[in-house]
């Protein structure tokens, strides 16, 4: 209901005074975007939450989340949606939800944006949870021979597998941004305790493949958990 406020006027500093730099620390995300029901950016901030620093919001986040651009749109109060966003200052994971009352009923007011940059403090997160060496690699035109390589693979299969030695493989997969366009490769190095549980004297191309592809699952999971599912409950809690 304060933000319905704040979208009428009513109570001008609401963001100003909820969305400090500490505020940005606590929710560890980089940017807040509120829109009216006509998609006009009526608040806008950045921040590096780590060092508590603001920073200008993205131009590319500020024109997707408004006027022609679709992180505002919202066809109905039960619409939301998440997913991968590549900004010139890096990929980042965004969420968006429909304003609305207390209730979560009556007509739309607006949208929240909100995004969280996928950051060395995010991978650090999923590598401690998982104990593997996460790495992303974007896909553009500085994107290196050896991941022009592993992405040819995986236009036609969900993971990339191979090995590196007797007791190493790396596992790899794709990432796509929420326009469906592959945007991130993501992989990892499994290391030697986790891939003798996998070699075994029958199966190993089996084996090998279900345990690369049961790890990158998990690393997908972990970045919806940790990132996507936190930035959308913010949103149904402001």
């Amino acid at each position: 209901d304060e933000t319905i406020a704040h979208l009428k006027g009513e109570a001008p500093q609401f963001f100003e005074e909820n969305l400090t730099l500490q505020g940005f620390n606590n929710l560890k995300i980089n940017a807040a975007i509120l829109t009216d029901a006509k998609g006009k950016v009526v608040f806008s901030r950045s921040a590096r939450w780590d060092s508590k620093t603001l920073i200008p919001t993205s131009q590319e986040l500020l024109r997707l989340s408004s006027g022609d651009g679709p992180l505002w749109k919202h066809p109905n109060n039960k619409s939301k949606f998440s997913g991968l966003l590549m900004l010139p200052e890096g990929p980042a994971l965004v969420a968006s939800l429909p304003v609305l009352d207390s209730n979560a009923e009556g007509d739309i007011q607006g949208a929240f944006i909100w995004a969280r940059y996928l950051d060395e403090p995010i991978i650090k997160i999923i590598n401690d949870t998982t104990r593997l060496d996460l790495t992303l690699k974007v896909l553009d035109e500085n994107t290196s021979p050896e991941a022009l390589k592993i992405y040819a693979h995986l236009k036609d299969n969900p993971t990339y597998i191979e090995e590196l030695s007797t007791n190493k493989m790396l596992a790899a997969s794709l990432l796509s941004d929420i326009f469906g366009k592959p945007a991130l490769i993501y992989s990892t190095n499994i290391p030697r305790d986790i891939y003798a549980q996998v070699v075994s004297t029958t199966g190993y191309l089996f084996w090998s493949s279900f345990a690369a592809f049961g790890i990158l699952a998990l690393i997908s999971l972990l970045f919806d958990r940790l990132v996507v599912q936190r930035i959308v409950k913010l949103t149904r809690q402001v």
